[in-house]
């Protein structure tokens, strides 16, 4: 509690998620709240990262607001919150998905390569 309000954060994805109030509430619910808020972002953006949170600012906001009405959270499923969301989510390619891919195939090519009979 500082200055009257109160700080919820947590860290997932290298981002932090914040919630505040003046008021004083459980922290469990908090915290409740902005993991389903997370998973609404996940369910519209597949993945969560600064550059989807870039690319989707519009459209997270758009769900904040109608999760969150007056400071009370109203609809936290998805399939009740796309009827209201107008914003089409932004698809971001996650970097990682080549090199992985890439270093699967080179480890799958070595494993049957070395136990590959000759002939």
């Amino acid at each position: 509690n500082i200055e009257g309000l109160n700080y919820f954060f947590t860290k997932k994805f290298g981002i932090y998620f914040v919630a505040t109030t003046k008021y004083n509430v459980s922290p469990s619910y908090v915290m409740d709240i902005i993991y389903r808020m997370m998973k609404v972002f996940r369910d519209y953006c597949g993945v969560i990262n600064e550059e989807t949170i870039r690319k989707n600012f519009v459209l997270i906001y758009e769900i904040i607001d109608e999760v969150i009405d007056y400071g009370h959270p109203q609809l936290m499923a998805t399939e009740n919150i796309r009827q209201y969301t107008v914003s089409d989510a932004v698809v971001v390619p996650v970097a990682g998905d080549k090199q992985i891919k890439e270093k699967v195939k080179s480890k799958w090519n070595f494993f049957t390569k070395a136990s590959a009979p000759s002939t």
